[in-house]
């Protein structure tokens, strides 16, 4: 909400394209967080662009990716070959990618969706 409202103010201003970093940032924070919030990011990008130009869309862009890259680091999967050492547990759990997958496929909190 405070991307939302910091990009709201920066876009109806006249004179300042300012809000436009700190925006991108506090959603980069929020896509960490949660993924939904990456809906938000054409909004952002392309009223960027109407009102700003490619120029000043630039910087915000920047920050966004770079906030995006550090936060979900951790979730990139590690190219290691298991030893015979590995149990199928512990494999698993050295893959953050496999979470999400379950998540994504058993999410139940609008059940109405997946039924």
């Amino acid at each position: 909400m405070a991307a939302v409202l910091i990009a709201a103010r920066a876009l109806f201003r006249k004179t300042s394209s300012a809000g436009g970093v700190p925006a991108a940032a506090l959603l980069a924070l929020a896509v960490g967080a949660k993924l939904y919030p990456v809906i938000l990011v054409p909004l952002f990008g392309l009223s960027w662009i109407r009102r700003f130009g490619w120029r000043r869309t630039l910087a915000p862009a920047i920050v966004f990716v770079a906030v995006v890259a550090i936060v979900l680091w951790p979730m990139v999967p590690k190219d290691q070959a298991p030893t015979a050492e590995d149990q199928s547990s512990t494999v698993a759990s050295q893959d953050p990618s496999r979470s999400l997958k379950v998540y994504l496929g058993r999410w139940e909190m609008n059940d109405f969706l997946f039924m």
